[in-house]
């Protein structure tokens, strides 16, 4: 599956420069980050960015592209109360695991004619995803203290994921070589981007209720699904030849 991923996406590249015209373009926004299997219920706030490549046509109803950039995936925790039943103070906290992903995603991407300015669009690719880095502590650190089994550990971390990509968006064209547009993306992985295997009566910190019990803990199998909300510009690179 990687090694198909990889090269469609190779050909894809070598495709586009090799054309006489193309497209290419920088894009970025909002990411809102969910773990399916996860403790974490809370949504991860974070922001995403690509440089991407397209085909050029004249009618521009079709493109295929490929694109590169980096995808900031996970969960959080939150929650609030009050200090103590008199003060009326209010103490909240907020604990995210933060998965910094290196993203490869080849795309098919179909337009229609809103009016002469915006074109919707539709597009659907496939993502592969590599782990470069993230927030996630040490399972040594834990065990030096209290373990802290509900929260995810780095050992865990599954390098590469993959999955599939779909967009929606309009774009708005502001001369014959520039156009602006905004994009919706939802991206959920087939594969788990964390892995932990069940444990059995281990010395755990709930972070609910802040109790420390001895518990058994099923398998963990969490799955990255993000929302994405993205603003961008596409440069068109046109070759006209002259008699």
């Amino acid at each position: 599956m990687l090694r198909c991923i990889l090269l469609f996406a190779l050909i894809s590249i070598s495709s586009l420069i090799s054309a006489q015209s193309y497209n290419w373009g920088i894009k970025g926004g909002l990411t809102l980050g969910k773990q399916r299997g996860a403790y974490s219920p809370s949504v991860l706030f974070k922001f995403h960015g690509d440089l991407f490549l397209e085909s050029y046509s004249e009618e521009d109803r079709t493109n295929l592209g490929v694109q590169l950039g980096y995808h900031p995936r996970g969960s959080a925790i939150r929650s609030w109360g009050f200090s103590n039943g008199t003060s009326g103070t209010i103490v909240s906290f907020t604990n995210n695991f933060l998965y910094n992903n290196a993203v490869l995603a080849p795309y098919a991407k179909q337009k229609f004619k809103l009016n002469d300015k915006f074109k919707g669009y539709y597009s659907l690719g496939f993502r592969l995803e590599y782990t470069f880095g993230s927030n996630l502590p040490s399972g040594n650190d834990f065990n030096n203290n209290v373990i802290y089994y509900y929260y995810p550990i780095k050992e865990n971390i599954r390098k590469w994921n993959y999955g599939p990509m779909l967009a929606a968006g309009i774009q708005l064209q502001y001369s014959e070589l520039v156009d602006g547009f905004i994009e919706f993306n939802f991206s959920p992985d087939l594969s788990s981007q964390y892995y932990q295997l069940p444990l059995q009566n281990v010395r755990s910190f709930d972070p609910y209720t802040g109790v420390v019990q001895n518990i058994s803990l099923p398998e963990q199998s969490n799955k990255n699904l993000s929302f994405e909300i993205t603003l961008g510009f596409r440069f068109l690179r046109k070759i006209e030849y002259i008699d």
